[in-house]
């Protein structure tokens, strides 16, 4: 399940997908999808504005001229709030975390050369590895020019729907 791939529409140019469609909600949070292929399976992926990234599979087979009324409960989102301490890292050029259960489902803060006051919001669910990643660092290697990001201290965290966690990277060996 490729985040990148969903956001970016591209996941609709793969082979193995049937059909994929996009809708936005109206202001009572609805969204109708019309001309679904019967006899297929639907996974649902939705994000947004105080809506965590997050997907249901919670639908039947698909029939040829019936309608469904799906419900979704969307749980609150999380947040994390921290600090980083530019004197023991400062080369630091973003906030990551990852969850490597879920494909490319991946959050970034970029820093500025200041900031040491970071927030993350509108996260989902889950145990996700949260790290102080480096400023790019140019390189070429055959010809191509790339970005070098290496993570200078990292940490594992798990987030509840509607908490907020708080991470203060203080030292390279661990944050608190």
């Amino acid at each position: 399940f490729n985040w990148v791939l969903i956001e970016s529409g591209q996941l609709g140019q793969k082979s193995y997908v049937d059909q994929f469609l996009t809708g936005v909600t109206d202001a009572d949070g609805k969204c109708a999808f019309t001309k679904i292929h019967p006899g297929k399976y639907i996974q649902l992926a939705y994000w947004g504005k105080g809506v965590p990234k997050q997907r249901s599979l919670a639908f039947d087979e698909t029939r040829s001229g019936k309608s469904d009324n799906v419900v979704i409960d969307i749980p609150a989102p999380a947040i994390i709030r921290g600090s980083v301490d530019r004197s023991q890292f400062p080369e630091a050029g973003s906030i990551r975390i990852s969850d490597p259960s879920e494909g490319f489902l991946d959050f970034e803060v970029k820093l500025k050369d200041d900031q040491s006051i970071f927030e993350l919001r509108d996260l989902p669910s889950g145990n996700f590895t949260i790290s102080v990643a480096s400023k790019p660092v140019p390189y070429i290697e055959n010809g191509s020019q790339y970005a070098r990001i290496t993570s200078l201290v990292s940490a594992q965290i798990v987030l509840e729907p509607g908490e907020i966690t708080k991470v203060d990277f203080v030292t390279p060996d661990s944050p608190r």
